[in-house]
């Protein structure tokens, strides 16, 4: 099923897509709400703007997907590959994201608020600038990713693997960091009220 022809399919009713290959499709501003996408294989497809609300996407492959500007809003992409994904300036609230790998994903500027990343994979990911409000990234790795200038304000990274990671200038109010491995990260100039730091002490 190429592009053409999943948009006639959903202008018909049709939400029952599991499995579908729309790998490389081009669906920028499409509407794909309260979709069935489990195992869909949209690798290196083009969902910039697109509305993915609702809907399911458990185990989908969208590697090197573009998904700037995407609203992915009570989306369930649990252990999704979003692998080198372009998520720049996206809107993800209210997702599940639990042991989704996004090594090396775009999440420049996106807003995240209130979903779970627990044991999520993203090494090298980059969030600059990024708004993470009440965002669960217990036992996450997230080895060099890019914090700077990100708000991770009543995040949760208990036990996240931090190591050279960039906070810098990031907004850590009230986030948690018990047990997290910060090793060789740069916390310059980050803002740290009442966070609770790796030994479980609160920094006030």
């Amino acid at each position: 099923m190429n592009e053409t022809d999943f948009l006639k399919h959903y202008a018909k009713g049709e939400r029952n897509f599991a499995g579908i290959d729309l790998r490389g499709a081009v669906l920028t501003n499409a509407e794909m709400s309260h979709v069935n996408l489990i195992k869909a294989n949209l690798s290196g497809a083009n969902l910039s703007g697109a509305r993915i609300i609702d809907s399911t996407l458990i185990g989908a492959h969208l590697s090197h997907t573009i998904l700037g500007n995407a609203t992915l809003n009570n989306a369930n992409l649990m252990n999704a590959d979003l692998t080198a994904a372009n998520l720049l300036g996206a809107e993800l609230i209210d997702c599940n994201l639990v042991g989704a790998h996004l090594n090396q994903a775009i999440l420049a500027h996106a807003i995240l608020k209130n979903i779970s990343l627990t044991n999520a994979h993203l090494v090298g990911a980059d969030f600059l600038s990024a708004q993470l409000h009440d965002v669960i990234l217990v036992d996450a790795d997230l080895q060099q990713a890019n914090f700077t200038e990100a708000n991770l304000s009543w995040s949760n990274l208990n036990g996240a693997n931090l190591r050279q990671a960039k906070l810098i200038k990031a907004h850590l109010r009230w986030t948690k960091l018990y047990k997290a491995d910060l090793t060789d990260s740069d916390l310059t100039q980050a803002i740290l009220s009442w966070t609770t730091m790796p030994d479980g002490k609160v920094h006030s």
